[in-house]
């Protein structure tokens, strides 16, 4: 259930950006403008004046709308279109530096492959893989991903993935990424690199060079949306990134050859700076020409330019995309025609004002204040600068009155003008002093935890503790609110804070509710890998520690990231168990979690199995099906359905109600080969997706139900609602890949949101008994925390209430129900008990349901086996939750 504001999903974001560039093609120049170092030729061999490959018609692979008409050979013929200069001299074959573990000499750059771990950069954002190539100096490094990317964007890889400051003192120096990567383009058609290597290797004392060869085509994710539109004329292209010695620039050169009749092209590159970067600008619209894109990361930051000129924005600006797309200049291409397009991407020191070139009008601002403040300047020019550890940063701006505001700092807000005159100024910000939080969590028995800490006061923030934290803090009074789930006991205190001073907090939560026997886990949850999510990997990790979950399977949006590397590396293997990767692929209609895909860094996107294919030349979305047979095909062991009563969702997509034959449903739409789908994602659906899934039952679809949290963002907290799966491990984090797959298989899996329920006596759920007479007597124990109740239980018979129960326990009791229920049993049935509460859950996840689930028992009434009830009414609950 998503308790954020709607985001579109990835899909579903690019089919709104297709739309908005299918609108703005009626809005390009009616001319082309220069680019760097090259002479246009005339208008009148321009040909088709279509945009960038959008179509004018119904998208057709074969319909490429850059192509025009056969060019013009005659003797009035515009002469060749000639960049200024050309690809480096040389194929690109040397073999590089071999070591690139120890950082480059002053005075030099060099180029080499990464063969082992500790040659990889590292970071927030780093994906620089064994096999990848790497751009060293002195003072920056970056990692080229080799001819395969690691993500979801693009099937090829030959561009940009990480970049770093360099500190040559420091032992890690490799680590400190920030950069998610940067995407050329061709017209919104990725470049299908073909061959990239080394062209030199800095060791004749000049620019490291790496150059990559490919030839346009369609790009994989706006493929998965629109197959067929925004492909671009197959046209060579070759980029070249050259690093010079002591430079903290790499220069970006593109040349774009013309083929067959006349291509009308452009570069877009797609930045995506990193979730936890800064950007500078912010609130760009679509008018505006920044001559500079930069983002700020922990000391280091990135500036994207284009020499000589500004930056055009492509329309992907406001569309809550983590992309910046920006576009060079416009040309028109003949087969005799090459184009360069160039770019530079700065590496800076931490802030805006490290990767912004000054104007030569420019004079000294001197600042001066508390070390680490972050300030915004904004005048007659606009920069951000980071005092240094000394408490000062000068700057250079034109003369005017400037505006400086803190950014971000932790005591609070603050600003003030200064006026720089022709020779320059100085000025002392005064910037609040803030508080220090000091918080240790320890559990009843003395031992570190791993928890979530909400502090409500002057400002809002939800952090992790791991055991003992400190943080800064504008003063004021502040409530603290501390938990780990709903197994736990909840810490909440008034502290007022004073600035300039530290206070200490200690706290113990106690585990109220001890599952033995049994691991609580979650099936659907998003990070940083989806785009539609910026929550770090490592937060997401912490943040399933600090909710009770003992194992998570990973289900970003087309890719699969390995979060068990991340757990091990981070030393938090013995906390969180994560033994089976995992990926939500995700079509404009139906998304399906697959899990137990294997990852492989090298296979693109992970491993996640692409939407589109290219067929004959044409590209074309895979069915429901066909994408669950080859995630299948790619070693899925499990296979869901989720939030299947979204708009986009199976049953909405099919048509499918609780009462109509599966075998009726659209066979290029709907699939019955799932083993589980959720029953509880948007709170809003639960009821009918009760429904739904016991209609499926009823026609002998073993399905199993689970609950997922679906979160997008920090603020939306993982572990609700969660699910429960047998283990044999003495401690629930050491449960194993088979140990859940075999539960959900065989429905041994019960739902919890703030109730935990079991049938302690037997028989467990997915078993099959016989009972002799009309009734099934079944003890049922439902457990709370002692903020939360349970008022009633329901037990379903083949869909249909045939028991309810009320449950008048006080709010503060562990144990709401423990007691046995006589179930009415007349037929060969599937029995299901669901407990109720209210939304008493207001310290973990206000405004949610207590609510738990138990699996279906399946009852053997003649000895016969369990003959499914087929496709009856059902009842629908009409509870609060529900909308």
């Amino acid at each position: 259930m998503m308790r954020e504001s709607w985001r579109p999903s990835p899909a579903v974001s690019c089919w709104l950006c297709t739309l908005a560039l299918l609108a703005f093609a009626g809005c390009d120049d009616d001319e082309p403008t220069p680019v760097d170092g090259a002479v246009l030729p005339e208008a009148g061999v321009m040909g088709d004046t279509s945009v960038d490959g959008a179509p004018d018609a119904a998208p057709d692979a074969e319909n490429r709308a850059d192509e025009g008409p056969a060019v013009d050979a005659g003797p009035d013929a515009a002469p060749p279109l000639t960049p200024a200069e050309s690809p480096t001299a040389g194929p690109e074959d040397l073999p590089g530096i071999a070591d690139l573990t120890q950082p480059a000499p002053a005075g030099t750059a060099r180029a080499g492959r990464v063969d082992a771990d500790d040659e990889r950069i590292t970071g927030v954002e780093a994906h620089c893989r064994v096999g990848d190539f790497r751009l060293d100096n002195a003072v920056v490094a970056l990692c080229i991903q080799a001819e395969r990317s690691y993500g979801q964007f693009t099937f090829a890889g030959g561009n940009i993935i990480d970049a770093i400051r360099v500190d040559p003192a420091a032992d890690d120096w490799l680590d400190g990424d920030y950069f998610r990567e940067a995407i050329h383009t061709i017209s919104l058609g990725e470049v299908s690199v073909e061959r990239m290597g080394i062209v030199r290797d800095g060791s004749d004392g000049g620019p490291a060079i790496i150059r990559t060869i490919g030839t346009a085509g369609g790009m994989l994710i706006l493929q998965g949306v629109l197959p067929g539109s925004f492909v671009p004329p197959p046209v060579p292209v070759v980029t070249e990134f050259r690093l010079a010695p002591d430079s903290d620039a790499v220069e970006v050169l593109t040349w774009v050859e013309g083929v067959g009749s006349v291509a009308r092209v452009r570069v877009a590159d797609m930045l995506y700076f990193g979730d936890q970067t800064r950007d500078f600008p912010e609130g760009l619209l679509l008018s505006d020409t920044p001559a500079l894109l930069a983002a700020e990361g922990q000391g280091v930051s990135y500036g994207w330019s284009r020499p000589g000129g500004a930056l055009g924005l492509f329309p992907l600006v406001g569309l809550d995309l983590p992309v910046i797309a920006t576009q060079t200049d416009q040309v028109a291409l003949r087969p005799v025609d090459t184009a360069l397009f160039r770019r530079t991407l700065r590496i800076g020191t931490g802030d805006v004002e490290s990767v912004r070139a000054p104007s030569a009008e420019a004079v000294e601002l001197r600042i001066t204040g508390p070390a680490g403040l972050r300030l915004d300047v904004e005048g007659p020019e606009s920069t951000r600068a980071l005092l240094t550890d000394a408490g000062a940063r000068t700057v250079r701006v034109v003369p005017g009155t400037y505006t400086l505001t803190a950014h971000g700092w932790p005591g609070g807000a603050a600003s003030q003008e200064v006026e720089v005159g022709p020779d320059g100024a100085e000025v002392a910000f005064a910037a609040p002093a803030p508080a220090r939080l000091n918080i240790s969590v320890r559990d009843d028995g003395g031992q570190a935890l791993i928890a979530r800490l909400d502090l409500a006061g002057p400002a809002g923030q939800r952090l992790f503790v791991r055991g003992t934290r400190s943080v800064e803090l504008p003063a004021g009074a502040w409530t603290l609110t501390t938990s780990r789930g709903w197994h736990y006991t909840v810490d909440q205190r008034a502290v007022e804070l004073a600035a300039g001073e530290a206070v200490d907090v200690e706290v113990a939560l106690e585990e109220v509710i001890p599952m033995e026997g049994w691991a609580a886990g979650e099936f659907h949850q998003h990070a940083s890998p989806s785009l539609d999510s910026e929550v770090p990997v490592l937060d997401r990790a912490l943040a399933n520690i600090a909710e009770g979950v003992q194992f998570m399977v990973p289900s970003d949006h087309d890719v699969i990231y390995d979060y068990a590397g991340l757990v091990q590396r981070h030393g938090l293997a013995d906390e969180l168990a994560v033994p089976l990767p995992g990926v939500e692929i995700s079509p404009v209609f139906t998304h399906i979690g697959a899990y137990g895909l294997p990852y492989d860094a090298h296979a693109g996107a992970g491993g996640a199995p692409p939407l589109p294919v290219e067929e004959g030349g044409r590209w074309r979305n895979r069915t429901v099906p066909e994408l669950v047979a080859e995630a299948r095909r790619r070693g899925a062991r499990l296979i869901q359905m989720n939030h299947a009563r979204e708009d986009s969702g199976l049953f909405v997509h099919t048509g499918y109600s609780p009462d109509s034959p599966i075998e009726d449903l659209p066979a290029d739409r709907f699939t019955a080969d799932f083993d589980s789908m959720e029953i509880n994602n948007r709170t809003r659906d639960t009821c009918r997706l009760l429904a739904d899934w016991m209609g499926l039952l009823n026609q002998g679809l073993r399905v199993t139900a689970v609950g997922n949290s679906d979160s997008h963002n920090v603020g939306s907290p993982v572990g609700y609602p969660r699910n429960y799966v047998p283990t044999a491990a003495a401690d629930p984090r050491r449960v194993t890949a088979d140990e859940i797959v075999a539960a959900v298989q065989a429905g041994r899996v019960t739902v919890g949101g703030g109730a935990v329920i079991d049938l302690p006596d037997g028989p467990q759920p997915g078993e099959e008994l016989q009972i002799d007479d009309g009734v099934l007597p079944l003890r049922v124990r439902v457990r709370t925390p002692p903020y939360a109740a349970v008022q009633r239980l329901l037990a379903f018979v083949n869909g249909r209430i045939a028991l309810e129960v009320p449950v008048e326990a006080a709010v503060e009791d562990i144990t709401d129900f423990d007691g046995v229920i006589e179930v009415p049993v007349e037929r060969d049935a599937h029995v299901i008990v669901l407990a109720l509460g209210d939304d008493s859950l207001a310290h973990i996840d206000p405004g949610s349901p207590v609510f738990a689930l138990s699996n279906p028992l399946w009852i053997d009434r003649d000895g016969g086996g369990v003959t499914p009830a087929g496709p009856v009414p059902v009842d629908m609950l009409d509870l609060p939750m529900c909308d």
